[in-house]
């Protein structure tokens, strides 16, 4: 939903921009609660956080989860997520998901927030009840159920060029799948090695219900497994991800070549509309050509539409 309304690269950068804001704001609690802990004695901060982690509630796992949270930032730093494989780099990412539960409980076991008032717990447990049902149905289960229903399959494997491969899939109620050229699903391909890691790949055809293609040129130990993959393995995907195009590209008209003349408009000159010769170019320099160029008024709206698709 999210990526069909702002696009994948605009949230992308929002992603970032929360993500680093959040881990910033994040060890500025960590360090402000430890100096607030010390009496704002710095000499006594090492030992306050050693106390805070030994001696209160859900405290070791907030450590453990903050060093997971961690590995997960400095691992997206650009150049280090470039030295890394897309595989090896995804997997570390989700331990996203781990920090952020094992930071949780010390929140609801220590806060005085939550340990003073009922109605500021039940609030707040609810609310992360409810991310993690988000995260459970959007990130699970909607992609199984999809994946189970439209029963995906590899048709046929097909060299593109050097290094380049074609895969079309097939599968039940294509043309109820909700996929648009341009966009992009995380595909598993089952019954090989490697089918635990998802990898993202984009659709090069327009959908039509009969069968999907995607294109994969060899640049990982993933990529390059493709050219082994049989007619009937079965597919797990994640998606469609991205706003794809889902506009109605309108086709023009345009004459321009040297020598051309005599250029008529497909349709019949209808009442109101006037020709206007325009000077266009041809690859030789010159502009020789008067190309007749129509000029619609007064039409309306509709008549125009139709007659120009």
């Amino acid at each position: 939903m999210l990526e069909r309304a702002f696009g994948q690269d605009r949230l992308i950068g929002l992603h970032r921009v929360v993500g680093l804001t959040s881990f910033t704001l994040m060890f500025a609690h960590i360090a402000a609660i430890t100096f607030g802990y010390a009496g704002g004695d710095v000499l006594a901060a090492s030992a306050t956080a050693w106390e805070l982690a030994t001696d209160y509630p859900g405290m070791l796992l907030a450590v453990v989860g903050t060093a997971l949270l961690l590995m997960v930032v400095i691992t997206s730093v650009r150049p280090i997520r470039d030295r890394l494989r897309y595989e090896s780099w995804h997997l570390l990412h989700l331990y996203g998901y781990l920090g952020v539960g094992l930071v949780l409980p010390h929140q609801l076991w220590t806060g005085q927030e939550f340990l003073g008032s009922t109605a500021a717990t039940l609030y707040w447990w609810t609310l992360w009840i409810l991310v993690a049902a988000a995260v459970l149905v959007w990130r699970i289960g909607l992609p199984l159920w999809r994946s189970v229903r439209h029963a995906l399959r590899v048709a046929a494997v097909v060299p593109e060029a050097d290094g380049v491969l074609s895969v079309y899939i097939s599968g039940r109620h294509l043309d109820r799948l909700p996929i648009v050229a341009g966009q992009f699903c995380n595909w598993r391909f089952l019954g090989r090695h490697g089918w635990s890691r998802a990898n993202p790949y984009s659709l090069s055809a327009a959908p039509h219900g009969r069968h999907l293609r995607i294109s994969i040129k060899s640049l990982g130990d993933n990529s390059a497994r493709t050219r082994t993959l049989q007619p009937g393995t079965r597919i797990l995907f994640e998606g469609p991800y991205g706003c794809g195009n889902r506009e109605r590209v309108r086709p023009s008209l345009n004459a321009a070549e040297s020598g051309t003349k005599g250029w008529k408009p497909p349709w019949p000159r209808r009442p109101g509309t006037a020709q206007r010769p325009t000077r266009r170019a041809g690859r030789s320099g010159r502009i020789p050509t008067l190309l007749p160029v129509p000029i619609l008024r007064n039409w309306p709206t509709s008549i125009a539409r139709q007659r120009l698709l």
